[in-house]
């Protein structure tokens, strides 16, 4: 069911949930592309369940038109919901917190980008209270995402976590929509950035599409709650492996480890 309630009611509950419980932690989860508010609800539930998260969970739904048709309407809305998805990210990270966890997927990861690089700008310091991001299967210019959006995340405190696939057709049809490579797009190489983990999920399975691995596979649903659960660095994950020599901030994930 869903109830409607004014900002400072939620805020309030918020920080109740936070005052009795043991991981004083709230987690975000925003949407992408060609998904309604509903299909968003059950994805940010079943995260929250995955991810056996105990702290608040939250969600935040720009409006999206929810039909495949309707990719320039649907990118076109994402950025103009840049503005209240600042706005969002200040408030949760305000309420005493001790962790704030950003997971975005696909189109998604624009809202969340432009926010927090607004916030990074305007509010340095409450922008740091936000200690996890997460951007899976990114629908965003990789190169305006290498020159403009990574250099300013360097700001915050713990590198921000990047997956991409080679097998993510809606990507690419994305980028015949764009004309540009999308940086969740590996098909075209992996490009290592300072205080960015680049992971490549190439090897794992999905949906029909490859593009809602995230939340589909097991092994990327470890590697995030060993992420947001204990802030294990890329180097000592369970399901992670470096590409290249360690230290260049690329990395894959392995189906059968060894350790």
């Amino acid at each position: 069911s869903v109830k409607k309630w004014d900002r400072d009611k939620m805020l309030a509950q918020m920080r109740e949930q936070l005052a009795v419980s043991e991981d004083p932690a709230i987690l975000t989860f925003v949407h992408g592309f060609n998904t309604s508010f509903k299909t968003a609800a059950r994805r940010a539930g079943q995260l929250t369940y995955d991810l056996q998260f105990d702290g608040v969970p939250t969600m935040f739904s720009w409006p999206s038109q929810g039909s495949g048709s309707k990719y320039t309407v649907d990118s076109t809305l994402a950025a103009n919901s840049i503005p209240a998805m600042t706005e969002f990210l200040r408030h949760i990270a305000s309420q005493g917190a001790n962790r704030v966890v950003v997971i975005a997927h696909s189109m998604g990861t624009r809202v969340v980008s432009g926010a927090l690089t607004e916030l990074l700008s305007t509010d340095p310091d409450l922008a740091r209270r936000i200690f996890t991001v997460v951007l899976a299967a990114p629908d965003i210019d990789k190169d305006k995402f290498i020159e403009q959006i990574a250099p300013k995340f360097r700001a915050l405190n713990t590198p921000v976590t990047v997956y991409a696939s080679k097998n993510d057709s809606a990507l690419k049809l994305s980028k015949g929509i764009n004309g540009f490579e999308r940086l969740g797009d590996a098909n075209t190489g992996l490009i290592a950035m300072e205080k960015i983990d680049l992971i490549d999920a190439s090897s794992v399975t999905s949906d029909f599409f490859g593009h809602t691995y995230f939340g589909d596979n097991a092994s990327i649903v470890t590697d995030i709650k060993e992420l947001i659960d204990t802030s294990t660095p890329v180097d000592r994950r369970t399901f992670l492996s470096p590409v290249g020599e360690r230290g260049e901030g690329i990395w894959k994930i392995m189906l059968d480890p060894v350790r």
